[in-house]
């Protein structure tokens, strides 16, 4: 008898997420933070006037340790610079969040510089992430939306809401992620930094399937079987079911998912 296969081919693919994220704790020291002077007065996309620092690492805070420093220049701004590795493409980080914990000991609060600034594409997005934290340098937590429909601006706090197309723009090369430690006007100001944890989105879709049906029209007496195949690539076929017997009925046999991607074929012998 000849064999016959029916044009019958599923192709399933799988889209798996896992939750990823970059934390610091300084427990036992920097973990590659730095600290930069900007000019407050230019745009934040431009050159650093100063730094790269090496911040001061202090074993005590809501953790086991924390990272600190004293204004290292009296006029520009400092603000503590993420390491390279947070750095990059991050556009899957769109809908995450960025969470830290800063104190300052500075007695003079500056109310208007951005407390996060994310620089890339040629681009500047800035946020005032909360009232500022208490003197004396008592901890305080902070969470900001990497998404718009926040407190995002283009540029400066005053400039326009940041849109989607530059948050993705930035994200997608991203060059500097800074947190804020200028909080007073005083040349022995100081601050610190700790618990940062950068936490990817959930905006990534997946689909969840254990079991799926392969169905299709019979002839009766007529006997069928069922393969199977991961790749398209090559030419083995498992068989999954064998010696089926049409009655007439359209018959459906089940596979359980273990696979990122199966193909499957129907063969009438």
């Amino acid at each position: 008898m000849k064999t016959k296969i029916l044009t019958l081919w599923i192709g399933i693919a799988f889209a798996f997420q896992t939750s990823a994220q970059f934390t610091n704790r300084f427990d036992t020291g920097d973990e590659g933070w730095r600290v930069v002077d900007l000019d407050s007065d230019a745009p934040w996309t431009a050159p650093l006037v100063g730094g790269p620092y090496l911040p001061t690492h202090v074993q005590d805070g809501p953790s086991s340790g924390f990272i600190r420093t004293v204004d290292p220049t009296y006029g520009p701004v400092f603000y503590f610079a993420a390491p390279t590795n947070y750095l990059g493409s991050r556009s899957n980080y769109y809908g995450g969040t960025l969470s830290f914990r800063v104190s300052r000991e500075a007695s003079v609060f500056i109310d208007n510089l951005p407390d996060v600034i994310l620089v890339g594409g040629g681009l500047a997005l800035t946020v005032d992430a909360g009232p500022g934290p208490a003197a004396n340098g008592v901890w305080t937590s902070y969470s900001v939306l990497l998404a718009t429909n926040t407190a995002w601006r283009r540029g400066t706090l005053a400039g326009p809401p940041a849109t989607h197309e530059e948050f993705v723009t930035v994200l997608s090369s991203l060059e500097r992620l800074l947190i804020r430690g200028e909080f007073g006007g005083e040349p022995t100001d100081a601050a610190a930094l700790d618990d940062v944890v950068l936490m990817q989105g959930c905006f990534v879709a997946s689909i969840r399937v254990s079991e799926v049906e392969i169905c299709w029209p019979s002839i009766s007496n007529s006997v069928y079987q069922v393969d199977y195949r991961s790749d398209l690539t090559t030419n083995t076929w498992v068989p999954l079911y064998t010696n089926v017997i049409g009655d007439g009925t359209v018959i459906c046999r089940p596979d359980r998912v273990t696979q990122p991607q199966r193909f499957y074929r129907v063969v009438c012998q």
